[in-house]
């Protein structure tokens, strides 16, 4: 079972920018070199013209001496690029035949005409269309995955791994409660485990005098796991072996930063702006504690959002009950608590805020760069409220999606995963 989500935010791209490739080949297209040599200029029927620079496609060159079957990795020495210019360029049948000349001498490859319209960069708003697609997609509710559905086929597979990647969030029901190894060997369909500063497969239980507020009945923030390291964990699984019915208290709560930070933006730039700029410290230190099997001491420090080069966000880090005592300018002091009491206050009222309490056999899946989480306080009043969790990584989630969205043949494109990149 997949559940049908209604959706804030759906993005349509342009067919004649989008469209398979053979149907590119249908129409006749000419190339030729501009007068400088500089550019390759590409002109099919019925569509814009493209331009490509010559250092462009001599970086790119894709013949077997430049662009090896057997590694798919560039390598084409710098010093090809000097000094460059196309001199030919003639269309053979699905192919562009280029040749130009350097200080190292004269070379050609031959480009496929639907290559070259995939790495199109110079159609107007061809960029926009790009980030258009990458857009993260926003619901009010909980997508829903069945495990026997995600074991038996790689579209129930896929799907699950979409609603991560799409919402940042997922709820695996029907889990088999399993021993900690076959969990891991498990969810790393979705990526490598990521070791951190505990146990690889950490257990959420109240116990006295714990070493981290998750491990108590009290109510826990809104946060991010791990916002200490420099690569925090991007893919959170929260597991729910027990959950006695006596409890009384203690829903998961989540919250999808992406449209509050976009609201922050639209109706306070002032206070997005300082969050752009304002470094603020993470710490998590341990080095005196007997239960643990070694002693920590991490501290890192960035702005709370980081931007890309689209000045779209990128990343995201919010850990309130790790900060370190803020050390920035004198000026900045005031301004930063000012847009961190503003961001957290609609954080917490987030009109798109899910609360869930878990049943034993569900699996809470989310984008630990993107989705916030937390607790409400609870009382257990004889019972027994029992968590595992553990990390993996974004990237590995990443590649793991993209490879099986195209052995599936999928045209979903891949969304934002809040790692800092570019690109999705």
């Amino acid at each position: 079972m997949f559940t049908t989500l209604r959706l804030f935010s759906v993005t349509g791209l342009r067919n004649r920018l989008f469209s398979s490739s053979s149907s590119f080949l249908q129409a006749s297209c000419n190339a030729s070199v501009s007068e400088d040599g500089k550019k390759l200029k590409l002109l099919c029927d019925g569509e814009l013209e493209r331009r490509y620079h010559g250092v462009w496609l001599r970086h790119n060159c894709r013949c077997p001496e430049c662009f090896p079957a057997y590694s798919q990795q560039n390598i084409v020495h710098h010093s090809h690029l000097v000094d460059l210019k196309l001199t030919n360029a003639k269309v053979e049948g699905d192919n562009i035949r280029v040749e130009w000349k350097s200080i190292t001498g004269n070379h050609s490859c031959d480009f496929g005409i639907d290559w070259l319209r995939n790495y199109d960069y110079t159609t107007p708003g061809i960029h926009e269309e790009r980030r258009k697609k990458e857009t993260p997609l926003i619901t009010e509710s909980l997508p829903i995955s069945d495990y026997h559905e995600v074991i038996s086929s790689n579209e129930g597979y896929y799907e699950w791994m979409k609603q991560i990647n799409f919402y940042g969030m997922s709820l695996l029901q029907n889990v088999p409660i399993v021993d900690k190894q076959e969990m891991i060997k498990f969810f790393a369909r979705i990526g490598e485990p990521q070791p951190h500063a505990y146990k690889l497969v950490f257990d959420v239980i109240s116990m006295k005098g714990a070493t981290d507020a998750a491990y108590s009945e009290g109510e826990l923030i809104l946060h991010m796991d791990q916002c200490h390291m420099e690569s925090p964990p991007g893919i959170q699984v929260f597991f729910c072996l027990k959950f006695d019915e006596c409890i009384e208290g203690g829903e998961s709560i989540l919250v999808d930063s992406y449209p509050v930070l976009e609201e922050l933006r639209k109706k306070h730039p002032k206070q997005f702006e300082v969050l752009t700029r304002v470094p603020y410290t993470v710490y998590r230190v341990h080095d005196s504690l007997d239960n643990l099997d070694s002693p920590v001491s991490f501290k890192y420090s960035s702005p709370h959002i980081v931007l890309d080069a689209y000045n779209r966000v990128s990343g995201f880090n919010w850990a309130p009950n790790n900060h370190y005592p803020l050390l920035v300018k004198e000026e900045d002091a005031e301004e930063y608590y000012e847009a961190f009491v503003l961001l957290s206050t609609m954080l917490e009222e987030s009109p798109l805020k899910i609360i869930h309490r878990l049943k034993p056999g569900e699996a809470l899946c989310i984008n630990n760069h993107r989705v916030l989480h937390g607790r409400n306080g609870f009382k257990s009043n004889g019972g027994t409220r029992h968590l595992q969790g553990l990390y993996y990584n974004i990237d590995f989630f990443g590649s793991k999606f993209r490879v099986l969205a195209k052995q599936l043949n999928k045209e979903d494109p891949v969304k934002l995963l809040f790692n800092r990149s570019c690109v999705a």
